[in-house]
Protein backbone atom coordinates (compact mmCIF):
# COMPACT_ATOMS: atom_id res chain seq x y z
CA UNK A 1 0.00 0.00 0.00
CA UNK A 2 1.32 3.43 -0.93
CA UNK A 3 0.38 6.96 0.10
CA UNK A 4 -0.23 9.24 -2.91
CA UNK A 5 -0.83 12.99 -3.00
CA UNK A 6 -3.98 13.96 -4.92
CA UNK A 7 -4.65 17.06 -7.04
CA UNK A 8 -6.22 19.00 -4.12
CA UNK A 9 -3.17 18.37 -1.92
CA UNK A 10 -4.82 15.71 0.24
CA UNK A 11 -3.68 12.09 0.21
CA UNK A 12 -5.16 8.76 -0.78
CA UNK A 13 -3.96 5.21 -0.43
CA UNK A 14 -3.04 3.19 -3.51
CA UNK A 15 -3.00 -0.61 -3.68
CA UNK A 16 -0.62 -1.56 -6.53
CA UNK A 17 -1.71 -5.23 -6.56
CA UNK A 18 -5.26 -4.13 -7.44
CA UNK A 19 -4.31 -0.91 -9.27
CA UNK A 20 -6.89 0.76 -7.02
CA UNK A 21 -7.02 4.07 -5.12
CA UNK A 22 -9.12 4.52 -1.99
CA UNK A 23 -10.20 8.02 -3.13
CA UNK A 24 -10.16 10.09 -6.31
CA UNK A 25 -6.69 11.13 -7.48
CA UNK A 26 -8.32 14.48 -8.33
CA UNK A 27 -8.80 15.12 -4.60
CA UNK A 28 -9.52 12.73 -1.74
CA UNK A 29 -10.71 15.43 0.63
CA UNK A 30 -12.66 17.26 -2.09
CA UNK A 31 -14.36 14.03 -3.19
CA UNK A 32 -15.43 13.02 0.32
CA UNK A 33 -16.58 16.52 1.26
CA UNK A 34 -18.62 16.93 -1.93
CA UNK A 35 -20.18 13.48 -2.26
CA UNK A 36 -20.57 12.33 1.32
CA UNK A 37 -21.19 15.60 3.15
CA UNK A 38 -22.49 18.25 0.70
CA UNK A 39 -24.58 15.97 -1.55
CA UNK A 40 -25.49 13.40 1.11
CA UNK A 41 -25.55 14.37 4.76
CA UNK A 42 -26.48 18.03 4.31
CA UNK A 43 -29.43 17.07 2.08
CA UNK A 44 -30.95 14.86 4.76
CA UNK A 45 -33.72 16.47 6.80
CA UNK A 46 -33.76 13.62 9.33
CA UNK A 47 -32.96 15.10 12.77
CA UNK A 48 -30.77 12.13 13.83
CA UNK A 49 -29.67 10.31 10.68
CA UNK A 50 -28.36 6.76 10.76
CA UNK A 51 -25.48 6.12 8.40
CA UNK A 52 -24.12 2.73 7.39
CA UNK A 53 -20.85 2.85 5.48
CA UNK A 54 -19.82 -0.44 3.93
CA UNK A 55 -16.04 -0.51 3.38
CA UNK A 56 -14.97 2.16 5.84
CA UNK A 57 -11.60 2.39 4.08
CA UNK A 58 -9.50 5.23 5.47
CA UNK A 59 -12.30 6.55 7.68
CA UNK A 60 -12.25 9.93 5.95
CA UNK A 61 -16.02 9.97 5.37
CA UNK A 62 -16.61 9.11 9.03
CA UNK A 63 -14.22 11.80 10.19
CA UNK A 64 -15.78 14.47 7.96
CA UNK A 65 -19.21 13.38 9.25
CA UNK A 66 -17.99 13.92 12.81
CA UNK A 67 -16.81 17.43 11.95
CA UNK A 68 -20.08 18.24 10.16
CA UNK A 69 -22.13 16.89 13.08
CA UNK A 70 -20.23 19.06 15.55
CA UNK A 71 -20.59 22.16 13.37
CA UNK A 72 -24.35 21.61 13.00
CA UNK A 73 -24.73 20.33 16.58
CA UNK A 74 -26.54 17.35 15.11
CA UNK A 75 -26.62 13.83 16.53
CA UNK A 76 -25.65 11.20 13.96
CA UNK A 77 -25.63 7.43 14.41
CA UNK A 78 -22.70 6.15 12.31
CA UNK A 79 -21.73 2.55 11.65
CA UNK A 80 -18.77 1.69 9.47
CA UNK A 81 -17.87 -1.83 8.40
CA UNK A 82 -14.45 -2.76 7.05
CA UNK A 83 -13.29 -6.30 6.41
CA UNK A 84 -9.66 -5.24 6.00
CA UNK A 85 -9.05 -2.40 8.47
CA UNK A 86 -5.95 -0.31 7.99
CA UNK A 87 -3.02 -0.91 10.29
CA UNK A 88 -2.60 1.82 12.91
CA UNK A 89 0.70 3.00 11.43
CA UNK A 90 -1.03 3.50 8.05
CA UNK A 91 -3.93 5.62 9.35
CA UNK A 92 -1.60 7.62 11.62
CA UNK A 93 0.55 8.48 8.57
CA UNK A 94 -2.58 9.42 6.60
CA UNK A 95 -3.96 11.58 9.42
CA UNK A 96 -0.64 13.42 9.70
CA UNK A 97 -1.09 14.49 6.07
CA UNK A 98 -4.51 16.05 6.67
CA UNK A 99 -4.80 19.82 7.09
CA UNK A 100 -4.01 20.77 10.69
CA UNK A 101 -7.66 21.36 11.58
CA UNK A 102 -8.56 17.79 10.57
CA UNK A 103 -5.76 15.87 12.29
CA UNK A 104 -6.66 12.98 14.55
CA UNK A 105 -5.37 13.45 18.11
CA UNK A 106 -2.93 10.71 19.17
CA UNK A 107 -5.24 9.53 21.98
CA UNK A 108 -8.36 9.06 19.85
CA UNK A 109 -10.91 11.21 18.12
CA UNK A 110 -12.60 13.84 20.25
CA UNK A 111 -15.17 16.35 19.18
CA UNK A 112 -16.32 19.26 21.26
CA UNK A 113 -18.55 17.89 23.98
CA UNK A 114 -18.36 14.29 22.78
CA UNK A 115 -15.87 11.49 22.39
CA UNK A 116 -16.11 8.61 19.97
CA UNK A 117 -16.09 5.67 22.31
CA UNK A 118 -14.51 3.43 21.27
CA UNK A 119 -12.58 5.60 18.79
CA UNK A 120 -12.41 2.69 16.35
CA UNK A 121 -13.82 -0.80 16.62
CA UNK A 122 -12.67 -3.39 14.08
CA UNK A 123 -14.44 -6.67 13.45
CA UNK A 124 -13.21 -9.41 11.14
Amino acid sequence: MELERTADGSYTLYVPELDEHYHSVKGALTESQHIFIEMGLKHSSVPEPRILEIRLGTGLNAFLTLISAEEAQRKIHYTGIERYPLAEDTWRIESARLPFALRIPPTGVTAGSGVLNPPLRCMS
